[in-house]
């Protein structure tokens, strides 16, 4: 009877998994310099930014392969990246993107990820960040950030130049 229960248990574990309820997705941000950096994203191209803030996965540049499941951009989506450290409080990264290389829709105005959209989300070696995708404009923001004050999260609405002060060429 226990051999009988425990071959139900694996069939069914097997079953989900293969189904991709077991798939982890990484939620992991992070900035080390302008071409080493990754973003959150939505899980699947031709979506819109604000709709999937809870469901944003990682991309990275191809410079960074130690993000467990994270993607790469696809080629030419980012167009520019401009890094900043500002001291020992905060590392960012602004630049341009090309929505259609993932299919981003030119009305969508995108959004804000930070530690609770996705839920989980964290930047490697900081414990707070805010980042903005606004496919309309073709720009990003990420900063990583040692202290809350630093990475405003109450201010979504406002965007990534209001938030995020740098270079959008």
């Amino acid at each position: 009877m226990l051999f009988n229960k425990l071959t139900l248990f694996t069939a069914f574990v097997l079953a989900f998994a293969a189904t991709g309820f077991c798939k982890v997705t990484n939620k992991t941000v992070a900035v080390e310099s302008d071409s080493r950096f990754c973003l959150l994203l939505p899980p699947y191209p031709c979506t819109y930014v604000s709709d999937n803030l809870d469901r944003s996965i990682s991309f990275c540049t191809s410079g960074i392969s130690d993000i467990p499941n994270a993607k790469t951009f696809p080629d030419d989506f980012i167009q520019s990246a401009h890094y900043l450290k500002q001291t020992d409080r905060y590392v960012q990264v602004t630049g341009r993107i090309d929505r259609r290389e993932y299919g981003l829709h030119s009305d969508d105005s995108g959004g804000q990820n930070d530690p609770k959209h996705p839920v989980g989300a964290l930047c490697r070696n900081y414990p707070y960040f805010v980042q903005f995708i606004e496919p309309n404009d073709n720009i990003y923001c990420l900063r990583c950030c040692k202290n809350r004050s630093d990475c405003p999260i109450d201010r979504s609405g406002e965007g990534c130049r209001a938030v995020i002060g740098g270079n959008y060429d």
